[in-house]
């Protein structure tokens, strides 16, 4: 006996799988200084991908020559060295094969600045005194440091055969009085010990800065180091 009922006919269409990348945003500085490197960081999925970074020239999108493959974990890091100042845009673009929407860019606006040429860069200490806490009335102290100035590219430079004068004050005064002076090598560094005239149980401040005729974009001053105590 033929068999009845009623049959319908299914036709089952072909199903594309769509694979797509994913980019975070950026995380850069908004500043950024001429001839120092500038880093722009991200993660992008699925890893490996390949990243490059440009900057706009005003016409154009114009390579930096930072591009590689992101991290096993999707991370990136990529870096421009600016050799002028203004304002650039620039541009991180990410690409791989068989993806839909490859590929992908974000981009994010850097302003570059000019450091100044100035001896802004002076380290000092004070060790006091020079054969360990505490200080005694008779004690030495001694005081070292370096002092260097910054170039317009960016690099430190010594500041060979300058004085740098050592001042201390009591505790509650204003007013500072020079206990003794050092002159910098030509590698910008400085050497000197000294004692002081302050009576038991009396505190004190030291402060170290330099007298130089160079310009000067900040102050000359360390700091105030102390207070110290003199001891019995």
């Amino acid at each position: 006996m033929p068999a009845t009922g009623d049959y319908i006919d299914v036709v089952t269409a072909p199903v594309v799988a769509r694979k797509l990348l994913s980019m975070s945003y950026l995380t850069a500085s908004t500043t950024a200084t001429v001839n120092n490197y500038w880093k722009v960081s991200g993660t992008a999925f699925p890893a490996p991908l390949f990243t490059t970074l440009d900057v706009w020239n005003g016409s154009a999108w114009q390579p930096t020559y930072s591009f590689g493959d992101t991290a096993a974990n999707g991370s990136y890091a990529r870096y421009w060295k600016p050799d002028r100042p203004g304002t650039f845009r620039l541009r991180v673009s990410v690409s791989g094969s068989g993806l839909d929407n490859s590929p992908w860019s974000r981009e994010t606006t850097v302003t570059v600045k000019q450091l100044p040429q100035a001896p802004t860069y002076f380290v000092g200490t004070v060790v006091a005194p020079t054969a360990g806490l505490p200080v005694l009335r008779d004690s030495t102290l001694s005081s070292f440091g370096t002092l260097k100035y910054r170039r317009a590219n960016g690099t430190l430079g010594p500041v060979g055969n300058q004085v740098v004068q050592i001042y201390a004050r009591r505790v509650g005064e204003t007013s500072w009085t020079l206990v003794n002076s050092a002159r910098t090598a030509v590698s910008g560094y400085f050497y000197s010990r000294w004692g002081h005239s302050y009576d038991v149980g009396q505190s004190f401040q030291v402060m170290l800065t330099y007298p130089t005729r160079l310009p000067q974009a900040a102050s000359s001053a360390t700091g105030v180091f102390g207070p110290f105590t003199v001891r019995s």
